[in-house]
């Protein structure tokens, strides 16, 4: 078999995973959980399947004893040769985390018999290189019944033309605005990405791809830096006819401080640009202090000749305040309570 391609299928298998809330009431204590633990413990050693399930859960997610992945894996298994469907789909899931995925196949097959969703999706996944048209047939079938991954794998696989579909991209970007109107972020940002790469139109569509990116971010504001960062940079590039220096800045600067250096460098022009020249520099200096970049060398370099020595201290003061402030005073400033 060829190389399962995880990063779709971890990215979206997280929503098997089952809550541990049946295990414990919300204010139950470590002493009330080990107790209720115990008593768990004994049911599923004379072979309840639910109690070894919920064993196996306490071991996968160490509450309550130590956390023991396989010892998780033995008591799913005993679930699961039970008939338990929730512990096929987790002693599944383990089993392709280990790379076992032919035995993973097996239980994920036997889960999606007894009607779990998840486990349906998941051996879609599994399955995409071994059994392309079948995978493609289950991604359908769960997207066409209004499960939001499923719906992003089809529209992904529809537009690159790849594992049991021909490439009909008109519709594969159908199905992924569909889930992103339903909210999902994971569907906004793999339109963003799939535009960013060309993959929709056949060359790079900067703009669309960061209205797509600034739905995935709310607006910039959260979600991985990276996509943060492309925002950013499209906001403040030169070929954007609608350039808004404003709102890179508003963007990099949570960023930038909390000690991202390429944020920090971009940020620093930024600054200098909208006419805050030290706070600019300071930036500068901060990001080459983390880095020793030598391209950021060389804009200190340009910018700071000449400058009056209360400038060149005042930088120096801006640039100690930005690596003095702990995390707990930028979580204060950039991620307030709700």
């Amino acid at each position: 078999m060829k190389r399962l391609r995880l990063t779709t299928f971890i990215s979206v298998v997280c929503v098997a995973v089952i809550s541990l809330c049946e295990l414990k009431a919300e204010d139950a204590g470590p002493r009330a959980l080990a107790t209720e633990l115990a008593e768990i413990r004994e049911k599923a050693e004379r072979g309840d399947a639910e109690a070894q399930l919920k064993v196996g859960m306490a071991y996968a997610n160490g509450e309550g004893v130590g956390k023991d992945e396989a010892e998780a894996e033995k008591w799913y298994r005993s679930s699961a040769q039970l008939g338990n469907t929730k512990a096929q789909g987790e002693l599944a899931w383990a089993l392709a985390r280990r790379r076992e995925l032919a035995e993973a196949e097996i239980w994920f097959r036997r889960a999606a018999e007894s009607g779990d969703v998840n486990a349906k999706f998941n051996l879609s996944q599994i399955i995409a290189d071994k059994f392309p048209t079948e995978s493609f047939a289950i991604a359908l079938e769960l997207a066409e019944r209004g499960y939001d991954v499923a719906m992003i794998e089809v529209g992904r696989r529809m537009v690159k033309g790849e594992a049991g579909t021909d490439r009909r991209i008109a519709d594969g970007v159908g199905w992924l605005e569909r889930a992103s109107k339903k909210g999902s972020k994971l569907a906004a940002y793999v339109l963003g990405e799939l535009y960013w790469t060309g993959a929709v139109s056949g060359a790079q569509d900067r703009a669309t791809a960061v209205i797509h990116f600034e739905k995935a971010t709310d607006g910039g504001v959260s979600g991985p830096v990276n996509t943060r960062m492309l925002v950013a940079s499209w906001h403040s590039s030169q070929e954007n006819p609608q350039r808004q220096v404003s709102r890179a800045i508003e963007i990099l600067g949570p960023i930038a401080r909390f000690g991202d250096n390429q944020a920090q460098a971009l940020l620093g022009e930024l600054l200098i640009e909208e006419g805050k020249t030290l706070e600019g520099l300071a930036m500068l200096v901060a990001s080459y202090r983390r880095t020793g970049d030598e391209a950021v060398l060389k804009i200190l370099r340009a910018r700071l000749a000449g400058r009056p020595d209360e400038d060149l201290a005042r930088v120096d003061e801006l640039a100690e305040s930005i690596q003095r402030e702990t995390v707990q005073q930028l979580v204060d400033k950039y991620l307030p309570a709700k």
